[in-house]
């Protein structure tokens, strides 16, 4: 599912507490693995927490770890991300959802 023109969220298992977001340029590792920077909510409009974030600077990814580890709720989930809080490798912002 692309979520803009700079990433995508990558498909997932149903139930599993967590979720890969793939950038489509290199990324500031710190600022990419922030879970400050990340908002995911649940099909019921309640706030998931992001426990961990983690990047993968050869794939440009980014996995989050969710909701304490417990299995997510079926449905669609809405991911944001602060833009202008996450920079590429070269310290330029990305247009964000928040």
């Amino acid at each position: 599912m692309l979520l803009s023109g700079f990433l995508e969220l990558l498909p997932h298992e149903d139930d599993q507490p967590q979720l890969a977001i793939r950038f489509f340029q290199d990324m500031d590792p710190d600022s990419a693995a922030d879970p400050a920077n990340y908002r995911v909510v649940d099909p019921r409009g309640l706030d998931l927490s992001i426990d961990a974030a983690s990047y993968d600077g050869v794939t440009d990814t980014v996995t989050l770890s969710l909701n304490g580890d417990e299995s997510l709720s079926k449905g669609e989930h809405d991911v944001f991300y602060l833009g202008d809080q996450i920079v590429t490798a070269v310290g330029e912002a990305i247009p964000g959802d928040l």
